[in-house]
């Protein structure tokens, strides 16, 4: 019980956190950028998918650790060249001209970012189905 308890807390915590960002960020950046935020963030659970094949999904399931230690690994080579082809594909559409392509409101630097934001959450998906595994509630 007392896991499911730790669980509940931090989301109810990181629901809090977002609850106060609310007030703040409002101040902080205007609607436009509200709006290339959103569709950043539209964009990375699909590139995440893409890049993972969603193995990530798979560390819990093997018996031994060995296996499971082996998906992790696999997991991590395809986010990286997920991150990889993702960031060649930004410098590429950075040198065709973002407006040739219909992102003349996204500035270029957004798109290398929404790469390592892809990698970010391929990996911290891979960390939290491996602590699944290990039982280690505490650190998701």
């Amino acid at each position: 019980m007392s896991n499911v308890a730790v669980l509940a807390t931090g989301t109810w915590v990181a629901q809090g956190i977002t609850a106060l960002s609310s007030l703040v960020l409002p101040r902080l950046y205007s609607p436009e950028d509200f709006g290339i935020l959103a569709i950043c963030m539209s964009v990375v659970p699909i590139l995440a998918i893409v890049s993972s094949l969603q193995y990530q999904q798979a560390i819990v399931l093997p018996r031994q650790d060995k296996e499971a230690s082996a998906l992790l690994g696999m997991v991590f080579r395809f986010a990286a060249a997920g991150f990889a082809i993702t960031l060649v594909l930004s410098l590429l559409v950075r040198l065709a001209g973002p407006q040739h392509v219909g992102l003349k409101q996204i500035p270029w630097v957004t798109l290398p970012v929404i790469a390592a934001i892809t990698l970010f959450s391929v990996l911290g998906d891979a960390f939290n189905y491996w602590n699944i595994r290990t039982e280690s509630f505490v650190l998701i």
